[in-house]
């Protein structure tokens, strides 16, 4: 999402929002057409923060 649809979208809190939204949208529209698979992840915190190279 974020290197095509979102692309245009910086990181900032507004534009995290902004991406969150689309994400959203085409989550809602996958749906619709009966083509979306929902992940589960069960990761404590912690091991996101090590796990993550750009500090998001």
């Amino acid at each position: 999402m974020r290197h095509g649809f979102c692309r245009d979208l910086g990181f900032g809190e507004d534009d995290q929002r902004e991406n969150i939204r689309h994400v959203g949208e085409v989550e809602r529209l996958m749906v619709d057409a009966g083509r979306f698979i929902e992940v589960f992840v069960d990761t404590p915190l912690a091991i996101f923060e090590v796990r993550d190279p750009k500090v998001l």
